[in-house]
């Protein structure tokens, strides 16, 4: 499988590492917020 790597591809690598980042950081910042149902067990 061969992915298109021209830099002004949006779907490029570094656009699909752009919006990977964006993801994780969005879930590394829910990961983050409290947990009030495990913090009750």
């Amino acid at each position: 499988l061969s992915l298109p790597l021209a830099p002004g591809n949006p779907w490029g690598m570094q656009a699909r590492l752009g919006r990977a980042e964006e993801h994780l950081r969005a879930v590394l910042a829910r990961l983050s917020e409290p947990l009030p149902k495990l913090d009750q067990h």
